[in-house]
């Protein structure tokens, strides 16, 4: 009767169950018509707003799967825009040369396409990390302090389709890729350096799982297959109700929540004028 069911959990005494219910014509999705609007909206450095009732930390490292068409790139699009507004270093690694890599050049962030050019890239990363790691250790940052309350800016790693990366190098270069990957997003938080990795299915053969879980944040865009929600969200995936997305709408795991979120990523208007 114009609701649809988003979750169901148990309540604390395990005696009662909750069905979280929300209007069908409850529309969550930003309409965002200009820079200056992305800005007012995310008036907050640390965390990125992806709809009207979701936001996320943006120190962070950020996972987002989906199959073609789901809004996956579209995604990846948003955050860009984010965090190159808040005056981070970012890097974009795109090798399949989409939207993502035209609008990182035309916003001047560097954009590598091609293997060796994003190897490079991510070295650079890595050893951005280690400049930061040896510049803590000289200025004796306090206890808990991170690289933002420390004068540096955000540095922020962007790859898009991470598997087709992959089928594109050999085993030694694959093992140097995720080597570095390793490193980065084990020791990068605290240092301000953060991974956003996008990809149609985060299994094990693509990202160890071991990797996988060190994501604050995981989405699962678009009308992906059962086997891709299970892989990003184990057994939580088993609560998912069953009805059809639109692009850009999925599902959410936080690290700092028990439920999947029910998201929407924004409607960016002014892209065109960008592009």
């Amino acid at each position: 009767q114009g609701f649809r069911q988003m979750m169901v959990s148990n309540t604390e005494e395990r005696n009662q169950l909750i069905f979280k219910l929300e209007r069908i014509d409850f529309d969550r999705q930003l309409k965002i018509r200009s820079i200056d609007e992305l800005n007012k909206i995310n008036w907050r450095s640390d965390k990125i707003v992806i709809d009207r009732l979701t936001s996320i930390n943006a120190f962070a490292h950020l996972l987002l799967t989906g199959q073609t068409g789901s809004g996956k790139t579209y995604g990846l699009l948003y955050l860009l825009l984010f965090y190159k507004m808040k005056n981070s270093d970012v890097s974009v690694c795109d090798p399949k040369l989409s939207d993502l890599a035209d609008l990182s050049k035309k916003i001047g962030c560097r954009s590598a396409t091609f293997k060796v050019e994003i190897m490079e890239e991510i070295k650079q990363t890595f050893l951005e990390m280690e400049r930061r790691k040896q510049q803590r250790q000289e200025e004796n940052w306090s206890i808990s302090s991170v690289a933002t309350q420390n004068g540096l800016n955000l540095k922020i790693l962007i790859i898009d389709e991470f598997t087709s990366l992959q089928l594109k190098m050999d085993k030694k270069e694959l093992a140097e890729l995720l080597n570095y990957l390793y490193q980065i997003i084990l020791e990068g938080r605290a240092l301000g350096v953060f991974v956003v990795l996008g990809l149609q299915q985060a299994n094990a053969t693509v990202l160890p799982t071991a990797l996988r879980e060190q994501f604050s944040s995981i989405f699962v865009l678009g009308n992906s297959g059962e086997q891709t929600k299970n892989v990003a969200f184990q057994e939580k995936a088993q609560k998912i109700p069953e009805f059809p997305l639109k692009t850009g709408e999925g599902w959410c795991l936080n690290s700092s929540e028990i439920d999947l979120r029910f998201v929407r990523f924004p409607h960016l208007l002014f892209l065109n004028e960008l592009k």
